[in-house]
């Protein structure tokens, strides 16, 4: 398992800067240790990996639009 959930935000913001990782390996890595961690602390609820994994890519209340983009014209 990768052990990008220890870096500071700081760090992993750098790291994704000069691409040495992504911003889904980052979400993975924080996935992954909830799904380690959480079954014996029980600190979240609810584990909304889809939207976590496809968040920076989709834009749920309208998928033809993604961020920092535009909408369509109609």
């Amino acid at each position: 398992m990768s052990e990008l959930w220890r870096r500071s935000a700081v760090d992993l913001a750098a790291m994704i800067r000069i691409r040495e990782v992504s911003s889904r390996e980052v979400v993975q890595a924080h996935l992954d240790r909830i799904g380690e961690v959480n079954p014996d602390v029980h600190a979240i609820v609810a584990v909304l990996t889809e939207e976590a994994l496809h968040g920076p890519t989709m834009n749920p209340w309208n998928p033809a639009r993604t961020p920092g983009g535009t909408a369509p014209c109609s």
